[in-house]
């Protein structure tokens, strides 16, 4: 019945009393149809290795830092958020074909494209933490293929566009230009197998992994030591192809699923509620 919503994931929790005070402030301009915090691990020494990796291949943005401005934003993540409910409504609320996959990120552009805009306030902070959707290994790489399924989506019917909208965050940047590589990454295992036959075609794809491996190596750096840095390296590399086929097959899904959604950025004719 209120005129705002508080969206929560099951892994977050409020540890701030004013988070939600904080946050209604935004508000007061009408334009703003949603305001996201930013989640930090409430104790980082309690991670267990899967959970370090999972925190890796996917860049998350858990480390506070000084630069705890407003920023506008492409997308709300949907993890402790406050929301214009008279935005979500007039988008039609969500379409549940992206369940628990990039849904955050459809709901986000579609309320752009009605002229709404969305901010982040890293002053505002939450307690992150970690469900059962990333407690084994078989689940970080279905969750690597399920946000590849959403983004394709994305892609088709928001284009690339709808990522470039930073906030000038480096967090932010770093995860598209990983996403991207990720992409690059997926024909690389059909690459090495068909220039077997090829010594130098096979040194440089090979040269291409190991360099792969070496960024998860270096990244890794504070999360992981010894064995385990080696193994988050290598299920790196797995999540990296594991993204990129399931990115690129979502293309054709989508496309033949729905093709009225094939506008790659271009404006919508007519935005209205989903029916």
């Amino acid at each position: 019945n209120g005129r705002f919503l508080l969206l929560m994931a099951s892994d977050c929790y409020l540890t701030d009393p004013d988070y939600i005070a904080h946050g209604l402030k935004h508000f007061d301009d009408p334009t703003v149809a949603g305001v996201i915090g930013q989640g930090v691990f409430d104790d980082a020494d309690r991670l267990d290795t899967i959970q370090r990796i999972f925190t890796l291949v996917n860049v998350l943005d858990v480390v506070e830092s000084h630069h705890e401005d407003v920023y506008e934003v492409a997308f709300i993540e949907t993890r402790c958020d406050l929301v214009r409910k008279e935005a979500l409504e007039r988008i039609g609320f969500w379409f549940e074909g992206l369940y628990n996959s990039t849904e955050d990120q459809d709901i986000s552009a579609h309320m752009r494209e009605c002229g709404y805009r969305l901010l982040q306030d890293k002053k505002m902070k939450f307690s992150l933490d970690f469900g059962q959707t990333e407690d084994n290994l078989y689940k970080i790489f279905k969750k690597q293929y399920k946000y590849a399924h959403g983004q394709g989506y994305i892609f088709l019917r928001y284009g690339l566009d709808h990522h470039t909208m930073t906030g000038d965050q480096e967090n932010r940047r770093h995860r598209i230009r990983h996403r991207l590589i990720q992409i690059a990454m997926a024909p690389m295992p059909l690459l090495l197998v068909l220039s077997f036959q090829s010594t130098p075609a096979a040194l440089v794809l090979a040269a291409i992994v190991l360099a792969r491996g070496a960024h998860y190596w270096n990244s890794a750096a504070g999360l992981l030591t010894g064995m385990n840095r080696l193994f988050g390296a290598a299920v790196g590399i797995g999540c990296d192809v594991t993204y990129g086929t399931s990115f690129l097959t979502s293309l054709v899904y989508w496309a033949l699923k729905d093709p009225s959604i094939v506008r790659l950025g271009r404006p919508a004719t007519n935005v209205t509620p989903r029916l």
